[in-house]
């Protein structure tokens, strides 16, 4: 904490900063890269990433749209593509999983809620880079294709209802819960050495904003015994014969909190007197 008159500007965007959305110009400080284990947000007039992002054994390239005063930016990975892919990755993540990270990410996905499209949302941290088999990378609902890495990962499948976790390019359980088909979607992906959860929220009409502290649905959990290294954060999209839009606002990842509670401060009078 630091103190200043209020003409002084303490704001560095190393150790000092501030949400994106409080600033004058979006993100003029955030430090974001320099608070969490990862961070990628997309929302401003420039991207704020904690490295440069690549794509890979993409059909489709990614595109980033600069965010404005009215409307925030965003990466587009597929825009009603059919039987294509769309990947990016960084490898900036955590080198390690052991102790426990979570994974928060703020996507859209838009299908027609009655064509159900055998589209996929993937996010995962893997310990190389290119984790696609066979043009798939993921598991979906015809249960073929694995991440060619060691890692852990998510992906959903409107498709089938159904969201998938993986890690060591072969291990997988399935939920058969409902996975939103034309909503922005909040997702927290919590990997810890011997459990993962996957949780969801969506809406039809908001963008979600970190952080976020609203309700979560559990769709998915896992008891693996969770122990490779990991750096290479990735996140993409994969369509079938039908097609979808995909957008991602942000993304990071941040160490798992002790004993799962975050911590907090209180201001109030102790003995009378401030604290």
């Amino acid at each position: 904490m630091g103190f200043a008159l209020p003409n002084i500007t303490l704001f560095n965007n190393t150790n000092d900063g501030e949400a994106s959305q409080l600033s004058p110009v979006y993100g003029q400080y955030n430090d974001g890269p320099n608070v969490f284990d990862f961070y990628a947000n997309f929302e401003g007039p420039s991207i704020i990433e904690s490295s440069s992002y690549s794509t890979i054994n993409s059909t489709v390239t990614p595109s980033y749209t600069a965010g404005s005063a009215s409307s925030p930016g965003y990466v587009t990975t597929l825009s009603n593509q059919g039987s294509s892919s769309s990947y990016l990755e960084w490898t900036s993540g955590p080198s390690s999983i052991s102790n426990g990270l979570i994974m928060e990410t703020s996507a859209y996905y838009g299908a027609p809620e009655s064509s159900k499209p055998a589209d996929q949302q993937i996010l995962g941290l893997l310990s190389s880079s290119d984790p696609q088999e066979a043009g798939q990378g993921f598991i979906g609902c015809g249960g073929s294709g694995q991440p060619a890495s060691t890692g852990v990962a998510f992906s959903s499948d409107p498709y089938c209802t159904s969201s998938f976790i993986e890690y060591d390019d072969s291990a997988t359980t399935s939920s058969s819960s409902s996975i939103p088909n034309d909503d922005y979607i909040f997702y927290r992906f919590t990997v810890l050495p011997s459990s993962q959860t996957l949780q969801i929220a969506s809406s039809s009409s908001s963008i979600f904003q970190y952080p976020y502290t609203g309700t979560l649905s559990t769709v998915l959990s896992a008891s693996y015994s969770v122990s490779p290294s990991g750096s290479t954060v990735y996140v993409g999209d994969t369509s079938g014969g039908a097609s979808h839009t995909a957008r991602y606002y942000w993304i990071l990842i941040r160490a798992y909190p002790p004993n799962g509670v975050m911590p907090f401060e209180t201001v109030g009078p102790l003995n009378g007197q401030p604290s």
